[in-house]
């Protein structure tokens, strides 16, 4: 005798769910979200856009490295070509491209580069 099915389903409607998910997938999930819970507004992650001028920029290593001066993006294209980093009231302006940004968040941006390698980046004359 075979199964009978109810509307393409192997379990009738009144059935309960089951879980979707190994129970690790869904221990994962779980400290995810507990994780996630734990993290002030300011450690999460946030849109180009929603940067602020004057938020820290971090290196890699850790250094501060200065403060975001302007954005580079073509908001109607939604494409955030990278940042200008102010070192100090009276040095120049560097641009930092997108490729080393790592993290936003409304607290700092932390780059994929160390401050050693932040000596390299290219004056911005905008």
């Amino acid at each position: 005798m075979g199964s009978a099915r109810f509307d393409g389903c192997d379990e009738p409607p009144h059935a309960p769910k089951r879980a979707s998910g190994t129970h690790a997938q869904i221990k994962a999930l779980a400290t995810m979200h507990l994780v996630s819970a734990a993290m002030s507004n300011e450690e999460r992650p946030i849109a180009w856009m929603a940067l602020e001028n004057g938020t820290p920029v971090i290196a890699a290593d850790g250094e501060e490295l200065g403060k975001v001066a302007d954005i580079i993006a073509d908001e109607g294209k939604d494409i955030f070509s990278g940042m200008v980093l102010r070192q100090g009231l009276l040095d120049s302006k560097k641009f930092v491209p997108a490729t080393a940004v790592d993290e936003i968040t409304a607290s700092s941006v932390r780059l994929r580069i160390s401050s050693e390698e932040s000596e390299s980046l290219e004056d911005y004359d905008g």
